[in-house]
């Protein structure tokens, strides 16, 4: 019997014209998480870990910001049956970079042109919509048949070992050096500086297909730095993202100071 969620992975990969190396597994994020960032580096690991996948015809799995309930109704019945990669960062950055990004882009929505400190208090994308999401994420996740958390914050202290979950999940076990050494090849090809230079056109784009807006002007990639939102607002501000972190996250950040 036909799974309820093949239809809509056949209508993904007739919207963006590929097919998905793992189609039952979804990479899940609430915008500005750092989802091109870690795509890139699968696009490679792609490359390298499935040889008979090239970047014109296929993408390792979807990429989605979808929340809880969306998911559930994109998927149908048989939801549970797939597996996700929940990427998810401080709801304290996110909510700068995601303000940032409606000041110059109409990707996400109309242009915002209030200020920072109403955009965080908004109840429909401010912090306490950003917690939501990832909290739901968080206390579902065992309902799926594999289910990993990636810390942003971790993706940037331990590349190597976020993507070997996630290889894992594909059913490559990150026990050979071949594979070990093809996650930290995929690591350096999404570094910083080669990103820039992606951007500029000086380096091969393995995701040239993406539908974002990496790639489409300048400006896009920035080093993505985490627990950095204390630097950029207030104080009052950073007080409200604080007791609103303390209040209603279930998910502790509780990590080192940016290097």
């Amino acid at each position: 019997m036909t799974k309820s969620y093949q239809k809509e992975i056949d209508r993904l990969e007739k919207k963006y014209g590929l097919k998905f190396v793992a189609p039952t597994v979804n990479l899940i994020s609430y915008p500005k998480s750092g989802r091109t960032w870690l795509r890139m580096m699968m696009a490679k690991y792609m490359t390298l870990a499935f040889p008979d996948s090239n970047t014109d015809e296929y993408e390792i799995f979807p990429a989605l910001h979808d929340d809880y309930k969306s998911f559930k109704n994109r998927y149908g019945k048989d939801y549970k049956d797939m597996g996700v990669v929940f990427l998810h960062r401080h709801p304290g950055d996110v909510v700068i970079s995601y303000y940032k990004e409606r000041q110059t882009s109409n990707r996400s929505g109309s242009n915002y042109d209030g200020t920072i400190s109403d955009y965080i208090r908004s109840e429909m994308y401010g912090i306490k919509s950003i917690i939501e999401y990832n909290n739901k994420w968080m206390e579902k996740g065992g309902n799926f048949n594999q289910f990993v958390s990636i810390p942003y914050y971790m993706l940037h202290k331990n590349p190597i070992i976020s993507l070997g979950f996630i290889s894992n999940m594909l059913g490559i076990k990150p026990t050979s050096e071949k594979i070990i050494d093809a996650l930290k090849e995929s690591v350096l090809y999404a570094s910083f500086e080669n990103m820039k230079k992606m951007e500029s056109g000086q380096a091969q784009n393995l995701l040239k297909k993406y539908k974002g807006n990496f790639g489409n002007g300048f400006g896009r990639v920035n080093v993505g730095k985490y627990n950095n939102y204390t630097n950029l607002l207030t104080e009052e501000d950073t007080e409200y993202v604080n007791s609103c972190m303390e209040k209603y996250s279930i998910i502790k950040y509780n990590y080192d100071e940016e290097d």
